[in-house]
């Protein structure tokens, strides 16, 4: 019951997270992350609107977003887009 109640508390944190990311994303390079779910350990976002087909997703999704996101959520092993 701990581990599904501090799973949660990730979530909801990484969920709160991922919109800061996304709102700057929006404002200044057209483009969006939704997180579509978190389970041990892995992350998976959504990308959207200038990302789509973009060929910097890859850097995007692992250098700038999985960066980002380390220092505050060492939990998150890896991150994938769907």
């Amino acid at each position: 019951m701990a581990a599904q109640t501090l799973e949660a508390g990730v979530e909801e944190r990484l969920r709160d997270y991922l919109q800061k990311i996304s709102s700057y994303m929006e404002t200044y390079h057209g483009g969006a992350v939704e997180m579509v779910g978190y389970e041990d350990g892995c992350l998976r976002v959504r990308l959207s609107g200038a990302c789509t087909g973009c060929d910097l997703t890859e850097a995007t999704l692992h250098g700038w977003i999985e960066g980002n996101l380390r220092p505050f959520f060492p939990e998150v092993k890896s991150v994938e887009s769907v």
